[in-house]
């Protein structure tokens, strides 16, 4: 499907495609400097991150929507601020040997612990310490924080809130 900005601007504000574009090329220059020390992540999901860029909801919720679920099929209210932009960035802009990269490098800046090829069967919200218990075939462990990065409907994972009084 080829859009170009005449057929967009003719349904969406041209405000805001204009800011989405101001924002996403923003956001491209922030990946190139992903090594820099200085570089700071944003932080939350992407309504915010639009909110405080003057982007309308139409836009949102039907064209960045539309990017989203077609890549990573999520809505974008259900997405990191990061992933949204990376997905308005395209196919034209990608860190040389593949944007999985930025994710890899997030990920070794944090010092958590990643683990991978493990089938997770239930994710219990502890509400009175605030942990998250992860249970595979394998092990049940508590963590700090958790990153689901499946679609929720679309896994076999149970999701439990326990307030434990």
């Amino acid at each position: 499907m080829l859009v170009d900005m005449d057929n967009l601007a003719t349904r969406y504000n041209s405000l805001s495609l204009l800011k989405m574009k101001m924002l996403t090329e923003a956001a491209v220059q922030r990946f190139l400097r992903l090594y820099e020390r200085s570089f700071q992540l944003m932080k939350g999901p992407f309504r915010t991150v639009e909110a405080n860029n003057g982007m309308d909801n139409m836009t949102v919720n039907e064209l960045v929507d539309s990017f989203t679920l077609g890549i990573y099929g999520q809505q974008v209210t259900q997405l990191h601020a990061i992933m949204t932009l990376i997905a308005l960035a395209g196919r034209g802009q990608s860190v040389n040997g593949g944007n999985y990269q930025i994710f890899e490098n997030m990920i070794k800046a944090s010092s958590a612990k990643l683990k991978m090829n493990q089938t997770v069967t239930k994710i219990i919200k502890n509400m009175e310490d605030g942990k998250w218990t992860v249970t595979t075939a394998e092990s049940s462990n508590k963590y700090d924080i958790v990153i689901l990065a499946t679609p929720p409907h679309q896994s076999n994972i149970t999701l439990i809130s326990k307030n434990l009084q």
